[in-house]
């Protein structure tokens, strides 16, 4: 919703047309959420399997692995492996915006430039699938579910701050986010 808001001016997700790769625990779970909020679903994974439920259960579209990338979409959710975006990737997406939960999603940091040449807004992986983290550290460390929760609403929030800096400096979202991580770690 953060990355809608940002890009497309509107967090209400119904009508949008969202890619996502990889149907996993995850990738699953974002699906059924998007599908509750009235998105349309593309979805593709190597276990035809999954994509075969969510066709049944979510009414999603399916599209082959190798053709995601090209698909216009809103937004596309990365949401299996990591390392998907490289040069020649980022020339064929058809997207406004990239969003998703997969680790590592560009091969290096300077992936980010051409997306942002694009104009193609992309969500750091490392801040929207910090909620995982968070929550394990939490819970360890004996937080409450109420307390849990206050500090996993904070994600919006962050990415937000991300995307304001990012276009105040007219710099990719991924270089900002880098920026004020290393800050937190070496303060």
């Amino acid at each position: 919703r953060t990355t809608a808001m940002a890009r497309l001016g509107s967090d209400n997700l119904e009508g949008l047309r969202v890619a996502v790769q990889g149907l996993g625990n995850v990738g699953y779970a974002l699906a059924e959420q998007l599908h509750a909020a009235g998105a349309e679903l593309l979805v593709s994974d190597i276990d035809h399997g999954k994509v075969q439920l969510a066709m049944e259960q979510l009414g999603a579209h399916p599209i082959a692995n190798d053709a995601l990338l090209s698909t216009p979409c809103d937004i596309l959710a990365p949401c299996g492996v990591g390392a998907v975006f490289n040069r020649n990737s980022v020339g064929q997406l058809r997207c406004a915006a990239v969003a998703g939960a997969a680790t590592a999603q560009l091969t290096n940091l300077d992936i980010a430039d051409p997306l942002e040449g694009r104009g193609i807004l992309y969500a750091p992986d490392y801040v929207i699938n910090s909620g995982g983290l968070i929550y394990v550290a939490l819970k360890h460390a004996g937080t409450d579910l109420p307390g849990i929760t206050a500090h996993l609403s904070n994600i919006g929030s962050r990415l937000t701050e991300i995307f304001a800096h990012a276009q105040a400096e007219k710099r990719s979202p991924a270089r900002v986010a880098d920026e004020l991580a290393e800050r937190l770690l070496y303060k």
